[in-house]
């Protein structure tokens, strides 16, 4: 049968979250043979949670998590709100403050609080999601301690966990087994994502470039960041390390095997902001099916 996989719906709604557009992305998600999606805000397509529930379980979709953010209030209505949809997961508000040893021992404090207020409301845990800024070196050290190894050492594992960006750690530098065996249990969630290079300067390490947010910053339509054709452009070169899944640097095989040897469930659940693969020629759909078969054979 394969290994179950999941799907951001993030990869098909990206520039439009109307309800329309979700409802189209969970039937396309359904008829490409996911098992699930990680939702994207409290969307419901316009109907109500019970509606939007059974709608996802007519189509065999299962939910394990929602993220938070870009314009979402993030709130206690979100959180029952992913509850309430069968969610077990949530990413909500984590912030790092800083790179100094003092700021990021704050910003794990902050989100602890805010975690723990989150599992006593929704009966939830809540993940870091990271990019590759969260693997730079604490107090700028080369070759010292990675700010991710403060999060895994001064988070509560009782109620946050980390939803591990293959992608963006592999740009980094990191291996992604290595992270998932030291620290055995606290990665529910793995963003499938490949990656054909480390990053050699600072600005390839950025989420957004300085280049972009220089320009203005994105407006938030329907939930989602908006930019310029230009910002798309910037973006888009910035991010081309995301290739086709397998053709990259990453060991999928160490991966799996340091994943399933935590001994809880772990979903494997694909993120695509670009559709330069497989031929694709922007064609998300197709990325989706081919990420999807390359998952579920793992």
């Amino acid at each position: 049968m394969g290994r179950k996989a999941y799907a951001q719906v993030y990869s098909l709604i990206r520039h439009d979250r109307k309800p329309e557009a979700l409802l189209g992305a969970l039937k396309t998600f359904s008829k490409l043979g996911y098992s699930g999606i990680e939702g994207i805000g409290a969307n419901t397509a316009g109907k109500t949670i019970p509606e939007f529930k059974k709608h996802l379980d007519d189509l065999g979709l299962d939910i394990c998590s929602v993220m938070l953010g870009f314009g979402d209030s993030n709130t206690e209505n979100e959180w029952n709100y992913a509850a309430a949809v069968g969610a077990r997961y949530i990413c909500a508000g984590f912030k790092l403050l800083g790179e100094t040893r003092d700021e990021v021992l704050r910003s794990c404090e902050e989100f602890n609080q805010l975690s723990r207020k989150i599992k006593s409301t929704a009966g939830i845990m809540n993940l870091i999601h990271n990019h590759a800024e969260e693997f730079n070196w604490v107090d700028g050290i080369e070759g010292g301690t990675r700010i991710y190894d403060l999060l895994l050492e001064n988070t509560d594992p009782d109620c946050v966990g980390l939803e591990l960006d293959t992608g963006w750690a592999a740009l980094a530098g990191a291996k992604c087994e290595d992270y998932i065996t030291k620290y055995s249990g606290r990665f529910p969630i793995i963003h499938v994502k490949e990656c054909n290079r480390v990053a050699t300067t600072p600005e390839e390490l950025e989420h957004f470039p300085k280049r972009v947010i220089e320009m203005g910053p994105p407006k938030i339509i329907d939930g989602g960041l908006k930019f310029t054709k230009e910002q798309e452009d910037i973006l888009y070169h910035s991010r081309n390390f995301n290739v086709e899944l397998g053709n990259g640097l990453i060991n999928w095989p160490a991966v799996v095997k340091a994943a399933d040897a935590q001994g809880i469930p772990v979903y494997f659940v694909n993120e695509r902001e670009f559709y330069h693969c497989y031929g694709a020629d922007g064609d998300a759909v197709m990325c989706a099916k081919k990420d999807r078969e390359f998952i579920s054979a793992l």
